[in-house]
């Protein structure tokens, strides 16, 4: 036996069992997701068969992240308006939930399952049966903000809820209905540790979205000089929130409770938001947003009318200069949702000044007190920047404005 036909030999010898191993683990995968989802199937055709009876329906809720929730409120919102079924009977699959409190308020008015293997087994029977008419999808605001004008708010607190949050607002010196601001400023820490199950370079797609939560601070300061309480929300973040003011408050750090989280924004005067999931509470709530950073730039925007928007800007690095809107456009950055596009274009996100915040805080606050003067160059300004965007752009079909101050220091992006 020659040497070459004794080295088949033992190859042979070592991948015979990795092949029947792999080739195992191939099967007994497969006979393990069967032998799960069968009595998922099971009940799924229970329903489908009793569907025409009891009007059910199932859809997937993805409401392990906060921001999901608003899909449930529309819902209900477009159902109060008339546009379901009102006898449908909807369950809602989740994974785990973001937060009880905001959960509990909705089981009472839905069926709400938050269980990662159900969630699991309803997302697999889905793909095989997804034209069955069991299945709903919840509506996005993308295509139904405007009953968040029309329609008020689903959600109520009962019982002692109610008094608990008070409590909450006196232990942060707030008595007696004093006006108060909600601020949420995203960055890295929320993700990389409640939602660990990816790396932090996992994660790290999403990086222009965060921001520095230091350049809030002018913001804050100038709304605490005019006698309104300024409350960091979060849930988890990266560094504290404090200011010369007593009125400046860092909830999220001190006082944070999953309560506290819906009632605070609930109740506030407006909110001040970065790219993060909780701007969707007050929307559920009719709480205007004053929405800073807000990227893709051009992209998505605020939703409801009195939303007031700035955007990040994109620094062109080759032309030592910032892009304007319709060079954003036409480059298809307005729907760039990865870390990695803008690193590969040479472009740089680039957060809005404290300044910016500032002015965007002074309008929202002016506009709320009924005291915004409306100028012709804020209209002519409004009307250049809807006019940059292509027939059919979602940018045209948004509630909101621009930030007018935000505006008229960055013409050189109307261009």
């Amino acid at each position: 036996m020659n040497n070459t036909y004794r080295i088949q030999i033992n190859i042979m010898q070592i991948l015979q069992p990795m092949a029947s191993k792999k080739l195992f683990e191939k099967f007994s995968t497969k006979i393990l997701k069967t032998i799960l989802l069968l009595p998922g199937f099971i009940l799924f055709f229970i329903l489908r068969i009793l569907q025409p009876v009891f009007h059910f329906r199932i859809a997937i809720g993805g409401f392990e992240r906060i921001g999901h929730y608003i899909h449930a409120e529309l819902y209900l919102r477009k159902k109060k308006a008339g546009e379901y079924n009102p006898g449908e009977f909807l369950i809602i699959v989740s994974e785990k939930t973001a937060n009880q409190q905001l959960h509990r308020m909705f089981q009472r008015r839905l069926c709400l399952i938050d269980n990662d293997l159900i969630c699991w087994m309803s997302t697999h029977i889905k793909s095989i049966t997804k034209k069955s008419p069991l299945w709903l999808e919840l509506p996005y605001v993308q295509c139904y903000q405007e009953v968040l004008d029309t329609i008020p708010p689903q959600l109520a607190f009962i019982g002692d809820e109610e008094s608990k949050g008070k409590k909450l607002l006196e232990e942060m010196g707030i008595k007696n209905n004093e006006p108060f601001i909600c601020l949420h400023v995203r960055d890295k820490a929320y993700l990389n540790t409640v939602h660990n199950y990816r790396s932090p370079q996992e994660w790290a797609y999403h990086d222009y979205r965060n921001c520095n939560v230091e350049n809030f601070l002018p913001a804050a300061e100038h709304l605490a000089s005019h006698g309104l309480y300024v409350l960091r929300m979060g849930h988890v973040v990266e560094k504290p929130f404090v200011g010369k003011s007593d009125k400046v408050i860092d909830y999220a750090n001190k006082f944070r409770s999953e309560l506290g989280d819906i009632y605070c924004i609930s109740k506030c005067k407006f909110f001040i938001a970065t790219e993060g999931g909780l701007h969707s509470i007050a929307w559920m709530f009719n709480i205007p947003v004053a929405y800073s950073n807000s990227a893709p730039p051009a992209g998505l925007v605020g939703w409801r009318e009195d939303d007031v928007v700035i955007h990040k800007k994109l620094w062109d690095k080759n032309r030592k200069r910032f892009l304007t809107y319709k060079e954003i456009v036409q480059y298809g950055a307005d729907a760039w949702y990865q870390n990695d596009l803008y690193l590969k274009a040479g472009l740089e996100v680039v957060e809005n000044s404290p300044e910016e915040i500032v002015e965007l805080a002074k309008e929202m606050n002016a506009r709320l007190d009924k005291t915004w003067v409306i100028t012709a160059e804020e209209i002519e300004l409004q009307n250049r920047y809807r006019s940059i965007f292509p027939a059919g752009h979602r940018s045209l079909s948004f509630r909101s404005r621009i930030g007018t101050d935000f505006l008229r220091k960055n013409r050189e992006l109307l261009q």
